[in-house]
């Protein structure tokens, strides 16, 4: 119906991504992209095309495609309250996933990697020397590569890294990974879609 709005779903994704719910933050996110127009139509209903512009009875919004996009990013990391939070609501379908250099308040840039479904390891630079604080699913046992081991704490199951301004830390639990880089996920071109609708060649 009218109230069947694009925004409205991707909003409900980002709150139960604020509640640390993965799987129905999905779901939500996935609901706001889920309705497609036939081609050449003129679509009356709120309508996501495949190259996620979007439009609500024929007419372009561009608000709503950028909140599906925040929607995503907020699975991968928050950071409201003073603390940084990776991965934070990551579906439970999501075994691989990982960003590279995200901003988070504080003037801190943000990398991580997760694999089988586990947090291999974060990466932080500090652009200001503000307090740095991490909730992740990294146990306490987290070793930090950068500085010195006795500038890691832990405190009510969070991280606290004293990192002063241009200085980076590397966190990890377990054996040492043999890469820190992040890396795009592997796709085979013929699945990319950059540009939108791909058109069927003519024979």
């Amino acid at each position: 119906d009218g109230d069947n709005c694009m925004y409205k779903f991707s909003g409900a994704s980002s709150i139960w991504s604020s509640l640390g719910d993965g799987d129905n933050a999905l779901k939500w996110v996935n609901r706001s992209l889920d309705i497609f127009p036939r081609i050449g139509e003129i679509p009356k209903i709120p309508t996501c095309t495949p190259n996620t512009m979007y439009c609500e009875r024929g007419n372009p919004t561009f608000e709503s495609p950028i909140s599906s996009s925040r929607a995503m990013l907020d699975m991968l990391i928050q950071s409201w309250g003073n603390v940084i939070r990776v991965f934070p609501a990551t579906p439970s379908s999501w075994k691989e996933a990982s960003f590279y250099q995200l901003r988070a308040e504080g003037a801190f840039l943000v990398s991580a990697k997760r694999e089988n479904g586990k947090t291999q390891f974060i990466h932080v630079k500090s652009l200001a020397g503000e307090p740095c604080i991490i909730q992740s699913d990294l146990p306490a046992d987290v070793k930090v590569i950068g500085i010195a081991s006795n500038r890691l704490q832990h405190k009510n199951g969070r991280i606290i890294l004293d990192l002063k301004k241009g200085e980076e830390a590397i966190l990890y639990t377990g054996q040492k990974p043999p890469s820190f880089v992040v890396e795009a996920l592997p796709m085979l071109k013929k699945d990319m879609n950059q540009w939108g609708l791909k058109r069927l060649a003519q024979h």
